[in-house]
């Protein structure tokens, strides 16, 4: 993606949150150090400015130092951590409630979504007075998918969380925003989440990935597209079906999950499946109809729900142990 942006004449490359997806930046796939050089070998292939904004994912703990201090005073690099306007672009970082909230340990939870809504107001009017060409921002925005199975936010105060109207309020032109990663839009243009530069599992199946590029000069804004590995799911018998196919998707990469009450079969005959295809079975008729009988819901107290699983999973611990 950065050679991609060098080659198609940028000058300024900007990251809208979660270039890493912890605040510990490594984990059980790969160490911190080799994250840290794989991203910094990344970047320095854009010879321009780059501007890095704070996203959720990379966020630490009240005291803690968050991801992006790894490249504080890189050359040609900005990080941005708070609410500011540079070079003519407005930048919102993810905030964290909780920061706020552990400064006003004796607010009730309604003083301090109250307190929260006032201070993200605040900032919103300090752009508007700024009139930037381009707003960008990590968080979401209410009313977006976050995934294929179409999972909405429906605000409720208790994380990040502006609305729209809020964004447009600010009258930029172009509104670039990260944190879910479909790319999708909320004024039929290119304005709203730009997306990811790729899949990371298989509840983003579909979503395209690529990065926007924006000439303020020109007006052209048009999304580029990358290629990179990309999940699918399929059933057993579409496996079978395709299995070619199938299988010169997961040699070039991609990820395959076989959904089924079995294994495909050539015949008779299990198929052996290859790198990059793994089987899930599904659970057996008799459970799904068991639970899908049960007339209860996720408002239930816990005690009903914990009673539901305790009955259905055959847990041998004691109930009673597991509700103290």
């Amino acid at each position: 993606a950065c050679r991609s942006a060098r080659d198609n004449g940028a000058d300024t490359l900007i990251i809208a949150g979660d270039l890493f997806d912890s605040s510990m930046i490594g984990g059980r796939g790969a160490s911190t150090g080799s994250v840290v050089n794989a991203a910094r070998a990344a970047l320095a292939e854009f010879p321009g400015t780059k501007i890095l904004l704070l996203g959720n994912h990379e966020i630490a703990g009240v005291g803690q130092h968050h991801a992006l201090e790894v490249f504080r005073g890189a050359p040609d690099t900005t990080v941005i951590d708070r609410d500011c306007v540079f070079h003519g672009i407005a930048f919102l970082p993810y905030i964290s409630p909780a920061h706020l909230f552990s400064r006003h340990p004796n607010l009730s939870r309604e003083q301090l979504r109250e307190k929260f809504g006032h201070a993200i107001e605040a900032v919103l009017a300090n752009f508007r007075a700024a009139k930037p060409t381009l707003l960008v921002g990590h968080c979401a925005i209410c009313g977006g998918v976050a995934n294929k199975s179409g999972y909405r936010i429906i605000g409720n105060g208790d994380s990040m969380e502006l609305t729209a109207g809020q964004l447009e309020s600010v009258g930029a032109r172009y509104i670039a925003w990260g944190d879910f990663h479909r790319r999708q839009s909320f004024w039929n243009d290119n304005n709203g989440y730009i997306g990811a530069l790729r899949q990371l599992n298989h509840g983003e199946e579909c979503n395209p990935t690529g990065y926007r590029l924006i000439d303020t000069d020109t007006g052209e804004d048009v999304f580029i597209e990358i290629e990179s590995p990309m999940y699918y799911t399929v059933t057993t018998d579409e496996y079978s079906e395709r299995r070619l196919a199938m299988e010169s998707l997961a040699a070039a990469g991609h990820i395959i999950k076989v959904r089924g009450a079995s294994l495909p079969k050539d015949g008779l005959l299990p198929i052996d499946l290859p790198a990059g295809v793994k089987f899930e079975p599904l659970p057996p008729d008799n459970v799904t109809q068991r639970r899908s009988e049960q007339e209860f819901i996720a408002d239930d107290s816990a005690n009903q729900l914990l009673k539901q699983w305790h009955q259905h999973t055959n847990a041998p611990v004691d109930l009673q142990r597991l509700d103290d």
